[in-house]
């Protein structure tokens, strides 16, 4: 279960993170390929390069906005800095607006599809 949106511009992108909990790990049939279940190893030996552990790291930020110009990684997120609190702002009003024209809202945590894959293993969970 998961539910992030972005918003993005030439300049900027935007992530809003619902359940900043859980950690932005892909879906179940990728974490169980060999390169994934390398870089899983690598995490927990503290052997993998920052850039490419974001999936795993929880708590995640509920907000996160990225200068595209000079970070096009989205390595580097300016979300707590001052002088970045009017883009993010017009960025957060800019999805808003995407959501209400959509109709897509977060329905919170207790209407959202249950996990069916252990997040770490990729395995199927057990359904009650």
């Amino acid at each position: 279960m998961a539910f992030d949106r972005a918003a993005i511009t030439k300049d900027y992108l935007y992530s809003k993170n619902w359940l900043p909990e859980l950690p932005a790990t892909p879906p179940g049939d990728v974490v169980r390929v060999p390169s994934y279940q390398a870089m899983q190893t690598l995490y927990e030996q503290g052997n993998l390069q920052e850039k490419y552990a974001d999936c795993f790291f929880a708590p995640r930020p509920a907000e996160e906005l990225f200068r595209l110009k000079n970070d096009w990684q989205c390595m580097h997120n300016l979300a707590l800095e001052d002088s970045k609190q009017k883009a993010l702002h017009t960025m957060r009003q800019a999805l808003d607006d995407w959501q209400k024209r959509t109709s897509d809202h977060f329905p919170g945590k207790e209407n959202l599809k249950k996990d069916i894959i252990n997040r770490k293993t990729g395995e199927r969970l057990e359904q009650e």
